[in-house]
Protein backbone atom coordinates (compact mmCIF):
# COMPACT_ATOMS: atom_id res chain seq x y z
CA UNK A 1 0.00 0.00 0.00
CA UNK A 2 1.58 3.23 -1.14
CA UNK A 3 -0.77 5.53 0.70
CA UNK A 4 -1.01 3.12 3.61
CA UNK A 5 2.65 3.78 4.38
CA UNK A 6 1.62 7.33 5.34
CA UNK A 7 -0.93 6.25 7.91
CA UNK A 8 -0.21 6.58 11.61
CA UNK A 9 0.04 3.01 12.82
CA UNK A 10 -2.49 1.73 15.37
CA UNK A 11 -1.44 1.89 18.99
CA UNK A 12 0.26 -1.21 20.34
CA UNK A 13 -0.07 -1.77 24.08
CA UNK A 14 -1.09 1.29 26.07
CA UNK A 15 0.59 1.99 29.41
CA UNK A 16 -1.95 2.47 32.19
CA UNK A 17 -1.21 5.85 33.76
CA UNK A 18 -2.82 9.03 34.93
CA UNK A 19 -3.33 11.44 32.05
CA UNK A 20 -1.66 14.75 32.80
CA UNK A 21 -1.87 18.11 31.06
CA UNK A 22 -0.12 18.00 27.70
CA UNK A 23 1.11 21.48 26.85
CA UNK A 24 2.69 23.06 23.83
CA UNK A 25 6.43 23.27 24.29
CA UNK A 26 7.27 19.73 25.33
CA UNK A 27 5.56 19.00 28.66
CA UNK A 28 5.38 15.22 28.95
CA UNK A 29 2.58 13.52 30.85
CA UNK A 30 3.03 10.09 32.44
CA UNK A 31 2.93 7.44 29.73
CA UNK A 32 3.86 9.88 26.95
CA UNK A 33 6.88 10.48 24.74
CA UNK A 34 8.06 12.83 22.05
CA UNK A 35 6.59 12.35 18.60
CA UNK A 36 8.31 9.66 16.50
CA UNK A 37 8.09 9.71 12.70
CA UNK A 38 6.55 6.63 11.15
CA UNK A 39 8.90 6.07 8.20
CA UNK A 40 12.41 6.96 6.97
CA UNK A 41 10.95 9.60 4.65
CA UNK A 42 9.07 11.21 7.52
CA UNK A 43 12.22 11.10 9.68
CA UNK A 44 14.03 13.10 7.00
CA UNK A 45 11.19 15.62 6.73
CA UNK A 46 10.87 15.85 10.53
CA UNK A 47 14.57 16.69 10.86
CA UNK A 48 14.45 19.31 8.10
CA UNK A 49 11.43 21.28 9.31
CA UNK A 50 10.59 23.53 12.25
CA UNK A 51 7.69 22.90 14.57
CA UNK A 52 7.99 26.24 16.39
CA UNK A 53 6.95 28.28 13.34
CA UNK A 54 3.22 28.79 12.94
CA UNK A 55 1.08 30.33 10.17
CA UNK A 56 1.40 33.91 11.45
CA UNK A 57 5.22 33.60 11.36
CA UNK A 58 5.69 32.38 7.81
CA UNK A 59 8.86 33.38 6.02
CA UNK A 60 11.41 31.45 4.00
CA UNK A 61 11.44 28.38 6.23
CA UNK A 62 10.37 24.75 6.14
CA UNK A 63 7.66 23.90 8.65
CA UNK A 64 5.75 20.98 10.10
CA UNK A 65 2.06 21.65 10.73
CA UNK A 66 -1.00 19.66 11.75
CA UNK A 67 -4.24 20.39 9.98
CA UNK A 68 -7.76 19.03 9.64
CA UNK A 69 -8.71 18.37 6.01
CA UNK A 70 -11.54 20.72 5.03
CA UNK A 71 -11.45 20.01 1.27
CA UNK A 72 -9.26 18.21 -1.23
CA UNK A 73 -8.96 17.54 -4.94
CA UNK A 74 -7.18 14.75 -6.80
CA UNK A 75 -5.51 15.72 -10.09
CA UNK A 76 -4.50 13.01 -12.57
CA UNK A 77 -1.39 14.19 -14.39
CA UNK A 78 0.67 12.43 -17.05
CA UNK A 79 3.33 11.11 -14.68
CA UNK A 80 1.78 11.38 -11.22
CA UNK A 81 -1.27 12.07 -9.08
CA UNK A 82 -1.41 15.30 -7.10
CA UNK A 83 -3.52 15.88 -4.01
CA UNK A 84 -4.43 19.50 -3.30
CA UNK A 85 -5.61 20.04 0.28
CA UNK A 86 -7.28 22.89 2.11
CA UNK A 87 -6.55 22.37 5.80
CA UNK A 88 -7.53 24.05 9.04
CA UNK A 89 -4.38 24.57 11.12
CA UNK A 90 -4.31 23.04 14.61
CA UNK A 91 -1.67 23.49 17.28
CA UNK A 92 0.11 20.19 17.98
CA UNK A 93 2.60 19.66 20.81
CA UNK A 94 4.33 16.75 18.99
CA UNK A 95 3.79 14.41 21.93
CA UNK A 96 2.51 10.85 21.71
CA UNK A 97 0.46 9.76 24.73
CA UNK A 98 0.36 6.09 25.72
CA UNK A 99 -2.15 6.12 28.55
CA UNK A 100 -5.48 4.43 29.23
CA UNK A 101 -7.22 5.84 26.15
CA UNK A 102 -6.90 4.61 22.57
CA UNK A 103 -6.04 8.00 21.07
CA UNK A 104 -2.36 8.85 20.85
CA UNK A 105 -2.33 12.44 19.55
CA UNK A 106 -4.06 15.35 21.30
CA UNK A 107 -4.20 18.35 18.99
CA UNK A 108 -5.75 21.60 20.10
CA UNK A 109 -9.11 22.85 18.86
CA UNK A 110 -7.23 26.14 18.44
CA UNK A 111 -5.25 27.09 15.33
CA UNK A 112 -4.25 29.92 13.02
CA UNK A 113 -6.56 29.58 10.07
CA UNK A 114 -6.58 27.85 6.72
CA UNK A 115 -3.61 26.75 4.66
CA UNK A 116 -3.20 24.75 1.47
CA UNK A 117 -0.84 21.93 0.58
CA UNK A 118 0.10 20.04 -2.57
CA UNK A 119 1.32 16.43 -2.37
CA UNK A 120 2.51 14.52 -5.48
CA UNK A 121 2.07 10.73 -5.48
CA UNK A 122 2.67 7.87 -7.93
CA UNK A 123 -0.25 7.23 -10.29
CA UNK A 124 -0.79 3.73 -8.90
CA UNK A 125 -1.79 5.25 -5.55
CA UNK A 126 -4.91 6.85 -7.08
CA UNK A 127 -7.33 4.14 -5.90
CA UNK A 128 -6.01 4.21 -2.34
CA UNK A 129 -6.78 7.91 -1.98
CA UNK A 130 -10.48 7.14 -2.28
CA UNK A 131 -10.23 4.53 0.49
CA UNK A 132 -8.16 6.46 3.02
CA UNK A 133 -8.47 10.24 2.61
CA UNK A 134 -11.58 12.00 3.94
CA UNK A 135 -12.69 15.48 4.88
CA UNK A 136 -12.28 15.81 8.65
CA UNK A 137 -9.15 13.63 8.85
CA UNK A 138 -5.95 14.91 10.49
CA UNK A 139 -2.88 15.44 8.31
CA UNK A 140 0.70 16.21 9.35
CA UNK A 141 2.33 18.24 6.59
CA UNK A 142 6.03 18.98 6.14
CA UNK A 143 7.58 21.40 3.66
CA UNK A 144 8.30 24.99 2.62
CA UNK A 145 5.58 27.43 3.63
CA UNK A 146 4.96 30.67 1.78
CA UNK A 147 2.26 33.32 1.53
CA UNK A 148 1.16 34.72 -1.81
CA UNK A 149 -1.46 37.41 -1.49
CA UNK A 150 -3.94 36.02 1.02
CA UNK A 151 -3.08 32.36 0.34
CA UNK A 152 -0.83 30.42 2.72
CA UNK A 153 0.54 27.17 1.32
CA UNK A 154 3.04 24.35 1.69
CA UNK A 155 3.78 23.73 -1.97
CA UNK A 156 4.96 21.16 -2.63
CA UNK A 157 4.89 19.18 0.60
CA UNK A 158 8.08 17.32 1.43
CA UNK A 159 6.00 14.66 3.19
CA UNK A 160 2.49 14.14 4.59
CA UNK A 161 1.26 11.70 7.19
CA UNK A 162 -2.41 10.86 7.52
CA UNK A 163 -3.43 10.10 11.12
CA UNK A 164 -6.19 7.52 11.02
CA UNK A 165 -9.51 8.26 12.78
CA UNK A 166 -9.54 7.03 16.36
CA UNK A 167 -5.87 7.87 17.03
CA UNK A 168 -6.35 11.61 17.55
CA UNK A 169 -8.77 13.97 19.21
CA UNK A 170 -9.11 17.69 19.80
CA UNK A 171 -11.44 17.86 22.78
CA UNK A 172 -8.96 17.23 25.63
CA UNK A 173 -6.54 20.18 25.85
CA UNK A 174 -7.07 23.69 24.45
CA UNK A 175 -3.60 25.18 23.89
CA UNK A 176 -1.75 27.47 21.52
CA UNK A 177 1.73 28.89 21.13
CA UNK A 178 4.35 28.60 23.87
CA UNK A 179 3.41 30.92 26.69
CA UNK A 180 -0.26 31.20 25.73
CA UNK A 181 -2.90 29.97 28.20
CA UNK A 182 -3.85 26.30 28.08
CA UNK A 183 -6.77 24.56 29.73
CA UNK A 184 -8.00 21.02 30.20
CA UNK A 185 -11.35 20.40 28.52
CA UNK A 186 -11.91 16.81 29.65
CA UNK A 187 -10.05 13.71 30.86
CA UNK A 188 -10.07 10.83 28.37
CA UNK A 189 -10.96 7.42 29.79
CA UNK A 190 -10.75 3.85 28.46
CA UNK A 191 -13.39 3.21 25.78
CA UNK A 192 -14.35 6.87 25.90
CA UNK A 193 -15.96 8.01 22.65
CA UNK A 194 -14.01 10.71 20.87
CA UNK A 195 -15.78 14.04 20.82
CA UNK A 196 -14.39 16.22 18.05
CA UNK A 197 -14.48 19.96 18.34
CA UNK A 198 -17.12 21.32 15.94
CA UNK A 199 -15.72 22.57 12.65
CA UNK A 200 -16.58 26.07 11.55
CA UNK A 201 -18.72 26.09 8.43
CA UNK A 202 -16.74 27.21 5.37
CA UNK A 203 -18.27 28.77 2.29
CA UNK A 204 -17.21 27.66 -1.17
CA UNK A 205 -15.66 31.11 -1.61
CA UNK A 206 -13.44 30.67 1.47
CA UNK A 207 -12.27 27.27 0.23
CA UNK A 208 -11.59 28.66 -3.26
CA UNK A 209 -9.50 31.53 -1.84
CA UNK A 210 -7.39 29.13 0.22
CA UNK A 211 -6.96 26.41 -2.43
CA UNK A 212 -4.02 25.98 -4.78
CA UNK A 213 -4.52 25.97 -8.53
CA UNK A 214 -3.96 22.63 -10.30
CA UNK A 215 -0.60 21.96 -11.94
CA UNK A 216 -0.45 22.12 -15.75
CA UNK A 217 -1.45 18.82 -17.32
Amino acid sequence: MLLGALLAAPAACCVASVVGVIRSGGMFAPGSRGYRPGSPREEEAFAATRRDVHPRDVGAVEVAWAGVIRAFEVDDLADRVELRFVLEHRFFDWIEDYSVQRERYFVSPRGEGLFAARWPMPREARAEVRDHVHVGDLLLVYGPASRTGGRLAIDPARYVRLVVPGLWRDDVIDYGRDGEPARTLRTPMPFDHTQRAPLRALSSEEIARAALAPSPR
